[in-house]
């Protein structure tokens, strides 16, 4: 997705999937009970309230570029 531009560490996405969690912009998919095994793989869905702050940042995200787009480069 970012080209190779961007990588993540492990500590990077469990702190971002426990912010999204919190924030209740996503949700654990499937079984709560991790047992002895709490590094067995996790699934994830969006909720209606992520699913409305990504389209809402999709529509800012192109507002941006769009701006950009119309923008001399010696004006930035």
């Amino acid at each position: 997705m970012s080209r190779g531009r961007i990588t993540f560490s492990t500590g990077t996405l469990y702190g971002a999937l426990k912010r999204l969690l919190d924030q209740q912009w996503i949700a654990r998919n499937g079984e709560e009970d991790e047992g002895d095994n709490s590094r067995a793989r996790k699934d994830y869905e969006l909720t209606a309230l992520g699913r409305e702050v990504l389209n809402a940042e999709v529509v800012r995200m192109k507002d941006v570029v769009e701006l950009a787009l119309t923008m001399n480069p010696g004006e930035v």
